[in-house]
């Protein structure tokens, strides 16, 4: 196994060696790709491994890959910019979406710099990013920072995402590590039995989808309906799913 790191912007990953089939799920820049080399492949534009934040399996365009420094800091922003230099008119390097890992060998002035590959530097907004460990204590706030943000299935990103990716890049700011897919999050945290005990941060999930609860009553889902991320009452989504996919499987709490 061969360690490489995400070195491009939100890298898609699939099922298959040629991006023909729906995208998995997306890696960002800084995250840890681990290649399997024994997987024979005809087509070195892509490479098979997984990704160390969750785990999950595929093919990973190749160009995306090679070497970072350990990272240091992570990007809290929903999004941001690398630029050129500390200026804010410089040239725009790369843009970032949120949980991108990122290395900080220098601060000053409120700007940070940015290790790239292969040598380069970058600077962004201090203001934008978190240490590599820093715990948010309302992540759900992070959550709600999403509303509005287009579903786009398998996305990761603030550019679109799905009902799990919404979890689990929330969960990450307090540092709750989850699976991708929300048929595994059901494994995660405590059951709750009734739904006069559902609070803030609780997941309520049905086949194939999950939400997470603002508070009581209401809920903040990325869903196909609305196709976007939209807060409605718990009571009119659960209604609506139960005509089309069943009623809610479980609920659950997580704990640190």
């Amino acid at each position: 196994m061969t360690t490489k790191h995400i070195v491009l912007r939100n890298v898609p990953l699939y099922a298959v060696a040629d991006g023909s089939t729906e995208l998995e799920t997306e890696c960002l820049f800084g995250e840890q790709f681990e290649v399997s080399p024994e997987v024979s492949q005809s087509d070195s534009n892509y490479s098979f491994g997984r990704l160390l934040t969750d785990g999950y399996e595929g093919w990973v365009p190749t160009a995306a890959l090679g070497e970072l420094p350990k990272a240091t800091h992570r990007l809290a922003a929903l999004a941001s910019w690398i630029r050129a230099d500390d200026s804010l008119k410089s040239q725009s390097l790369m843009p970032l979406s949120i949980g991108s890992l990122i290395t900080i060998d220098q601060q000053a002035n409120n700007i940070c710099r940015v290790v790239m590959p292969a040598g380069v530097h970058g600077y962004m907004p201090e203001s934008h990013i978190v240490a590599i460990d820093s715990v948010e204590p309302d992540w759900v706030s992070v959550a709600e920072s999403f509303l509005g943000v287009p579903y786009l299935w398998g996305g990761r990103t603030h550019s679109g995402l799905d009902c799990s990716a919404l979890v689990q890049l929330a969960a990450q700011s307090a540092l709750l590590l989850l699976p991708r897919n929300s048929s595994q999050q059901q494994g995660e945290g405590v059951t709750i039995e009734d739904t006069e005990q559902l609070q803030r941060g609780d997941l309520v999930f049905w086949k194939g989808h999950v939400g997470i609860m603002q508070s009581g009553t209401q809920l903040l889902h990325a869903n196909a309906h609305h196709m976007q991320v939209a807060s409605e009452p718990l009571q009119v989504a659960a209604a609506r799913i139960k005509r089309k996919e069943g009623s809610i499987t479980t609920m659950k709490r997580l704990v640190n």
